[in-house]
């Protein structure tokens, strides 16, 4: 630390809290700091709030920039993506980017280490458009220069028309003067060099390119950024999602996650006095609700000019257009969300978009098997999706779309006339119109297809009626709901070798919340374990919470009502839930009412709070032991 800047200061930083900053704007976590440093994390922490103090900041990325300010780093710091003295000398055309890398630790690690690895020559990062594949492909390529002694080539892609000119681009890029293919494998046969091909989406014709020249040549590798999937069988794929809007398990400051921390750094261009401490929970949310994408974060903190977080908030949940560019110096496919998801819309023939939207009615993920029965695909054609990078899969098998792309494709048929679609797609638009408390419209879709001229199949048939018993029993004609119910069960048992799983889960919750209405509760409850057992083994998280307020409700009739508030509370708060329903089901709002009278104002947030930070899976497997014990 120079002494200038030292002298700059109120209160002059130990050596250890100037260590702990230079190792912060090298980019290390907390808990690579304490390794390194042989401290404990929580002592890490203490050290990271005294220099925030100091330097009269609120984040990290203040810190790094007033710490820049007032010149308090050392000259001759170490660059920390090379160890390599020689590294200057090697050759590379990588992209220069203003703001700092922030977050993916973790994959940049991982893809380096696949890089090393003499049997992978080719490795694809695919993902959605914005997640940020590129960025993360050069500053992978950046620290792995030294492996690289022929030089690193990046390779732009998104200009071109088509695949026939991408070893012209490759040529150029690499100064050829000779335009023949031959001519280039011959110049890379035995060149230790690594080429970047970024945006491959659209010439993925191209890819027979990518196996010549690999196959041709002795030690070139090749790192290829695409929303698609090479689908060559020597490629090594890892799908890039957004970054992570939670912080590692072992850090208990929430303000350390990857998402939150790019926030700040983009916020910190726009707005010097912005808080993180008194804004945290809006900016954990806003990072929630763009689910870590990095294009969506910066576009989103553009706005915090002229909007507070809690503005922004309204305006992403309300309107999918707001995500788009104030700066002039974006290039155009990336000045709005909108324009990021119309190319990968149209890279898509009608039946995937079909497909796509039958999908999009699952908030919040769903397993293969709902997939398949929601859509009528085949796993082949949820597989070339998955590939696509419409939808992805995580840890847990579960497959999901990201909620903004989500929210587009939904976009896209809520258009729709109930005369102008298919059986099928009515009865998703039916489904999706109700969760979003749109009864009316909910009604229309259902009811025109229970009355059209053309024989409904048994499934259709019954999951009209289901949805239609929903809404009489939400709108509280309970005596309907039940024949509704009934009826729909009726066309189930006739029609045994048609039963559909979503349908049957579906009448469940239909008598069910009718149940409640006319206080049949042992019969609510039944229906409830069964309705929740399909939703869990179908791998539906937005399915399950619709069973949580009948979960609430019967808890408060065995006079548990604390518990009955946290789910409750977890019910309106999920991810996967769509609670506008809820709002509009008076029996559920006067019971929640009823909860905060009872309990007192502070028993009744606390309850809520715990509400909010349970675990879906946990929750679900003690109810399906506890609920059959007390109905026993």
């Amino acid at each position: 630390m120079t002494k200038q800047g030292q002298e700059r200061l109120l209160e002059t930083l130990t050596d250890r809290e100037n260590e702990v900053l230079q190792l912060m704007s090298m980019g290390h976590t907390n808990r690579e700091i304490s390794e390194m440093l042989v401290v404990e994390v929580e002592t890490v922490r203490w050290y990271t709030k005294q220099i925030y103090r100091k330097l009269s900041v609120h984040s990290r990325t203040q810190a790094i920039l007033r710490a820049q300010e007032l010149n308090l780093f050392e000259p001759e710091s170490p660059r920390p993506t090379s160890t390599n003295a020689n590294t200057a000398d090697i050759f590379d055309n990588l992209p220069n980017y203003e703001s700092k890398f922030v977050g993916r630790l973790r994959q940049v690690e991982e893809i380096m280490d696949a890089l090393n690895e003499d049997t992978n020559r080719i490795i694809s990062l695919t993902g959605p458009g914005g997640v940020g594949k590129t960025r993360l492909a050069v500053e992978v390529a950046s620290r792995s220069l030294e492996s690289f002694p022929d030089g690193v080539y990046f390779i732009p892609l998104v200009t071109l028309q088509s695949a026939e000119n991408i070893a012209l681009t490759v040529q150029s890029a690499l100064k050829l003067r000779d335009s023949s293919t031959d001519h280039l494998i011959e110049f890379l046969r035995e060149k230790h060099c690594l080429l970047i091909f970024d945006n491959f989406e659209h010439v993925l014709d191209g890819a027979e390119f990518i196996r010549q020249i690999v196959d041709e040549t002795d030690r070139l590798k090749v790192l290829v950024t695409s929303r698609w999937s090479l689908n060559l069988r020597h490629e090594w794929v890892r799908t890039i999602g957004g970054i992570d809007t939670k912080a590692d398990r072992t850090n208990v400051d929430q303000s350390e996650s990857d998402a939150v921390q790019l926030f700040m750094e983009c916020v910190w261009r726009v707005r010097g006095d912005f808080s993180l401490e008194d804004n945290l929970s809006c900016v954990q949310k806003i990072c929630h609700l763009l689910d870590g994408v990095p294009l969506a974060i910066e576009l989103a903190t553009s706005w915090m000019k002229v909007l507070s977080c809690e503005e922004i908030i309204k305006e992403i949940e309300s309107n999918l257009d707001f995500l788009s560019a104030r700066h002039q110096d974006i290039e155009e496919r990336h000045r709005s969300i909108r324009a990021v998801f119309d190319h990968s819309w149209d890279l898509l023939n009608d039946y995937e978009q079909r497909i796509a939207h039958k999908l999009s009615v699952f908030r919040g993920g769903f397993g293969q098997v709902a997939a398949r029965q929601a859509s009528g695909a085949t796993l082949i054609e949820i597989a070339d999706l998955v590939d696509k990078s419409i939808i992805q899969r995580d840890q847990s098998g579960m497959l999901f779309m990201h909620e903004l792309l989500r929210q587009y494709v939904e976009e896209k048929f809520t258009a729709h006339k109930p005369d102008t679609m298919g059986a099928k797609t009515g009865m998703m638009l039916a489904w999706r119109s109700l969760v979003q408390g749109k009864f009316e419209r909910a009604f229309e879709l259902a009811d025109s297809l229970v009355n059209a001229e053309e024989d409904l199949t048994p499934v259709n048939h019954a999951m009209a009626l289901s949805l239609l018993g929903i809404v009489a029993g939400v709108e509280e004609d309970y005596e309907r709901g039940l024949q509704l119910a009934e009826a729909c069960i009726n066309v189930l048992d006739e029609n045994e070798a048609y039963t559909d799983s979503i349908v049957l889960m579906l009448s469940y919750l239909c008598f069910a919340i009718s149940c409640c209405g006319v206080q049949r509760y042992r019969e609510a409850r039944m229906s409830t374990i069964a309705g929740l057992q399909i939703a869990t083994d179908l791998k539906i998280p937005s399915f399950i919470t619709l069973y949580l307020p009948i979960v609430s409700i019967l808890l408060a009739y065995d006079a548990d009502t604390e518990q009955a508030v946290r789910i409750l509370s977890l019910a309106y708060s999920h991810p996967a839930s769509t609670p506008n329903w809820m709002k509009q089901w008076s029996l559920l709002t006067t019971l929640d009412t009823g909860f905060r009278k009872e309990l007192g104002k502070d028993a009744y947030e606390n309850a809520k709070a715990v509400g909010h930070s349970l675990d879906l899976d946990t929750l679900v497997d003690y109810l399906l032991t506890e609920l059959p014990a007390n109905d026993a």
